[in-house]
């Protein structure tokens, strides 16, 4: 007898070794749902997800996906399917659920749009050309089976502009954070006459030349005393590092990681947050002004405008930095005085915004009615035949790829 969608094991699948948005928001998602579903991860043997397991969350190797069970629903962040190791073991009746996470999931370049190479993308036109061919083979068979949604208007957008996709057939499956101790929330008040600002995320690749901008900014702000922390570590972090010894006017903390429970702890010591993503989120649901940032792979140039979460839209955790983000005079100091004069507001309005679009309550539902209608399984993948590399793609891993599949410290994911 068929198990019933209620029944059948939702797996979330993200071999990677350090702490990232994706892992976060996977290992919410299993706390969440476990009390309701039968949970798996696959992750590397000492990967961020297995390490912070929660209870009652089963565990399966990223290198043995034939122990799933056949019935599993097997949640991938949007990936060119030839990047998934051991992608031929995966049991043919298992289902596949695409989120897109992040707007260059599925981008068909051979190089990455923020490599310092990526004019070797010009060399291969050809096969980037059949790449082309095969993901918008492939997006047409997740579009028409219900297997992919994207997380905000701005992954849309962006893989929209490679493939004929249709967006307006298209719902949104926003992220979320996990939901706050309401013991623990009161009204948010500043405290001491030094500003808590805080950045937190990654301090690598897209993120670095915000996170560069805003130190520039906010060294030229003389009516206030800041401390700024930033918490999170990457590639970049001895760049920042650097840069800060510039700036004597701001005290600065680096803090390389915060666990996985202690977030709420940290977020009660900050006044304002600067964040993409979930980390933004965190900063929302806990009350904090949060000031939503996008993101660029050059350096910033002219005025980048600093805006509140809540004044996104369709979602928008991040958007490519472009000239419509951009101010002639900065109006930053304004907005932190305003924020200030009327921090009670800023902290509400903050804190609703992620109740009524990122919270639990509105998500988990939303979550397990899209994966459970998803009805395409890996014996469609392997029919369609778009999970085979090409020979460029072959070549390049070979010479490059020296670490094991799923090792690597960009992510198994992308290329």
């Amino acid at each position: 007898m068929k198990n019933s969608p209620a029944k059948r094991p939702v797996v979330f699948y993200f071999p990677y070794p350090s702490v990232g948005g994706v892992s976060v928001l996977f290992l919410r998602l299993a706390k969440l749902l476990c009390k309701q579903r039968r949970i798996i991860l696959m992750d590397l043997e000492n990967g961020y997800m297995a390490k912070h397991r929660p209870k009652n969350v089963e565990f399966i190797l990223y290198s043995e996906p034939e122990m799933l069970p056949e019935n599993s629903i097997v949640v991938f962040q949007s990936v060119p399917p030839w990047r998934i190791p051991f992608i031929a073991k995966f049991p043919k009746k298992a289902t596949i659920f695409f989120w897109n996470l992040h707007p260059d999931n599925l981008r068909p370049d051979f190089i990455g749009i923020g490599s310092k190479f990526k004019g070797i993308n010009l060399l291969f036109y050809p096969f980037t050309a059949i790449r082309k061919r095969k993901l918008n083979k492939l997006i047409k068979l997740l579009l028409k089976n219900n297997a992919i949604r994207f997380m905000d208007k701005e992954n849309l957008l962006s893989t929209a502009s490679f493939y004929n996709i249709d967006g307006d057939r298209l719902s949104y499956l926003q992220i979320l954070t996990d939901d706050y101790l309401e013991e623990n929330i009161c009204d948010k008040k500043l405290r001491g006459s030094t500003l808590n600002f805080a950045w937190f995320g990654r301090v690598e690749g897209f993120k670095t030349p915000i996170l560069s901008h805003l130190i520039e900014r906010l060294s030229r702000i003389r009516s206030m005393d800041i401390k700024l922390k930033v918490i999170g570590t990457g590639k970049d972090i001895k760049k920042i590092q650097k840069e800060c010894k510039k700036y004597n006017n701001i005290q600065f903390q680096f803090v390389a990681e915060v666990p996985f429970d202690c977030i709420q702890e940290t977020m009660d010591n900050i006044d304002i947050l600067f964040a993409m993503g979930t980390c933004a989120l965190d900063g929302a649901k806990n009350k904090v002004p949060t000031l939503l940032v996008d993101f660029s792979y050059e350096k910033i140039k002219g005025l980048y405008k600093f805006k509140m979460i809540y004044e996104k839209q369709n979602y928008n955790m991040g958007e490519m930095i472009n000239i419509s983000h951009m101010e002639i005079e900065s109006s930053l100091a304004d907005l932190l005085d305003d924020i200030i004069q009327n921090y009670g507001t800023y902290s509400e309005r903050t804190y609703l915004y992620w109740k009524n679009n990122f919270s639990p309550d509105i998500v988990i539902p939303k979550f397990i009615y899209t994966v459970d209608s998803s009805t395409f399984q890996f014996k469609d993948l392997f029919k369609s035949n778009v999970q085979h590399p090409d020979i460029i793609t072959v070549l390049k891993d070979k010479i490059h790829d020296k670490i094991k599949p799923g090792m690597q410290d960009d992510g198994w994911q992308y290329s």
